[in-house]
């Protein structure tokens, strides 16, 4: 990888190759791949330098991190704003199971060959392979992800029997912000359907998505502590907003359409804006919340599981516009 002085990003990849995707109807330039492959309605060729292409077995799972920090002004209100400019951590937790001495050899060289902590494309099918129509599912690393860049952070194997391996790995990307978050689920060369339920779910207010019958919910209370050495302690109300729910929404055994409406629902806000959520019975209550991690497992074909952890917001927060 080469670091480009002056520039925004780095706009060169040591796995695009300029001889490799020279001519009409390519990409020429890693530059014009990341811009045009997100714009274009129609893909134009292109073609990695040694991709990682390995297919992960059921199990493996996705992890959003919006990581923020806290300006507490009081009486229950925080600001949570980013940490850093790209402060949206994919984690990809890959698992590769019962591989053949042969498969299992490949991975394990290709992820040490890179050390940690070089970059390098994921990418299961090529270009070249697809038509036209098809051509958007070049761009996904595993679908819904538009993400193709990682680094490998971690990787263990095991030896299940003679001839069989399983391995995992822990695929990181740190690049995405604000200003680029809609590039993860979403290019122009996509069926259209699809893109009309992203941005339908990205501009909700109110989750009309129930999560399964278990939520694990836990109420956090402030209170004020007074204490004088001769008596035991004193607590007293500690201002508005004394109360906050801390909460796990699961929704479970769902399909690739309620899964591509519940990611855009909740990554578009990129724990900052709030959304509307109403618990039912026994404790019935509607308030405002973040959500500050999503976790999405592939159980099987067709079948996923989502976890999101979300925290009451005193006040509703919308990003400018209302929009991502």
């Amino acid at each position: 990888m080469t670091f480009n002085s002056g520039n925004f990003w780095n706009l060169e990849k040591d796995y695009y190759s300029e001889a490799t995707n020279a001519g009409v109807g390519k990409y020429n330039t890693y530059q014009d791949f990341i811009s045009g492959s997100k714009v274009n309605s129609n893909l134009l060729n292109f073609e990695f330098e040694d991709p990682f292409n390995f297919i992960p077995s059921y199990g493996s799972s996705v992890d959003f991190v919006f990581e923020g920090m806290n300006s507490d002004y009081g009486n229950g209100y925080l600001y949570v704003h980013p940490s850093a400019m790209n402060n949206i951590i994919a984690s990809f937790n890959l698992n590769f199971q019962y591989r053949s001495d042969s498969e299992a050899q490949r991975i394990i060289q290709y992820l040490r060959d890179r050390d940690g902590y070089k970059q390098f494309p994921f990418q299961t099918k090529e270009r070249s392979g697809l038509s036209s129509a098809n051509a958007y599912q070049s761009l996904y690393s595993i679908s819904p992800y538009f993400i193709q860049d990682f680094s490998c952070f971690s990787f263990s194997n095991e030896n299940e029997y003679e001839g069989s391996t399983s391995i995992a790995a822990q695929f990181v990307n740190q690049d995405f912000s604000i200003l680029n978050i809609k590039n993860i689920l979403k290019v122009e060369s996509m069926p259209q359907a699809k893109k009309d339920i992203i941005e339908e779910y990205r501009k909700k207010y109110v989750l009309d998505i129930m999560p399964s019958y278990s939520i694990s919910r836990d109420i956090e209370t402030r209170n004020l502590n007074f204490q004088d050495p001769r008596i035991r302690f004193q607590r007293g109300n500690d201002g508005i907003n004394s109360q906050k729910d801390l909460t796990s929404l699961n929704f479970e055994n769902i399909d690739d359409e309620k899964l591509l409406k519940i990611l855009a629902f909740f990554l578009f806000k990129m724990g900052q804006e709030s959304f509307s959520f109403t618990y039912k019975n026994p404790d019935p209550k509607t308030a405002e919340f973040i959500c500050d991690r999503i976790s999405h497992t592939y159980l099987y074909k067709g079948s996923h599981s989502v976890t999101v952890t979300i925290q009451e917001s005193p006040i509703r927060r919308r990003l400018e516009k209302g929009n991502c």
